[in-house]
């Protein structure tokens, strides 16, 4: 009995204690000398395109935070570095090191997308702007799509027209995200939603088409009459009659949701004019 007991006691004694996970920033982690990180592209643009090779230099384990802010800045500087808008937490158990696969999106519109294997530096970003949008977007689950085109409009002054929610237009956490940035780059915030298709061509440079133009046409009807709805070029040349002499005999203040297919169209802008009997009475621009 007393042998049974000694044995347990002496086991008791050896056994180590459970190494704890720590939770610790990336930047921190680096800064510190706890990991080593090097960081590389896989060959895409936005969404996973960031893999992260960690190894730790102490034993112990980590939960390793890449928060929303970081920038990975390409070591190529005709490639386009990678921005992150949202916090991700990496555990790292193994002494040998892992490689991470993490979220984040091309912050330069006009460069190259990263080739496979492409070099890029940790760093937090520099752009105020960027900062901002990253904390105000952090936790909110954006999809990959919204997250990408608010990044552009911050980064390179796209417009505002890309943020949206494909499958649910009056999206309200997407529209104020649009406010935002809005009010972050002084854009406009336009009357109208662009829907595109991105393709990269050989020389790995992003190319997004328009293809649909949405939005609401808001007008006041002051005398019944056989309306009209066309779009035209910004030079007056038509281009498309959505509809031709339709009655109206209610008037007042009204609303049409408007939807045209706009793939193939010249790079430009175009107006939606809204005719009464052949007299204009309301228009609204775009661009394609």
């Amino acid at each position: 009995m007393m042998t049974s007991t000694l044995l347990s006691l002496m086991l008791l004694f050896v056994s180590p204690e459970p190494v704890k996970e720590e939770k610790i920033n990336i930047h921190d982690a680096v800064a510190q000398n706890l990991v080593t990180v090097n960081a590389t592209s896989n060959g895409d643009y936005s969404g996973k395109s960031i893999v992260l090779n960690i190894s730790p230099k102490v034993k112990s384990k980590y939960l390793i935070v890449v928060p929303a802010g970081t920038h990975f800045i390409s070591e190529e500087s005709s490639e386009q570095d990678i921005f992150v808008v949202e916090d991700q937490v990496l555990a790292l158990t193994s002494s040998e090191g892992e490689d991470y696969t993490v979220e984040g999106f091309c912050s330069q519109y006009s460069n190259a997308a990263p080739d496979n294997g492409s070099g890029f530096k940790l760093a937090l970003t520099k752009n105020e702007n960027l900062a901002k949008l990253s904390k105000y977007m952090n936790g909110k689950g954006f999809s990959e799509d919204v997250k990408q085109n608010a990044i552009w409009s911050v980064s390179d002054k796209k417009s505002v027209s890309n943020i949206f929610d494909y499958e649910d237009e009056n999206n309200t956490k997407v529209k104020d995200l649009r406010s935002y940035v809005c009010e972050l780059t002084k854009l406009e915030n336009v009357w109208y939603n662009t829907a595109t298709t991105r393709t990269l061509t050989p020389e790995r440079q992003i190319e997004t088409t328009p293809t649909v133009i949405t939005g609401k046409l808001e007008y006041k009807v002051e005398k019944p009459g056989k309306m009209s709805l066309s779009v035209y070029k910004a030079n007056g040349e038509l281009v498309r009659e959505i509809f031709k002499d339709v009655a109206i005999n209610n008037v007042g203040e009204t609303s049409f949701n408007f939807k045209g297919k706009v793939q193939g169209w010249e790079k430009g802008g175009y107006v939606v004019k809204v005719k009464i009997d052949q007299k204009e009475i309301h228009s609204q621009a775009f661009e394609v």
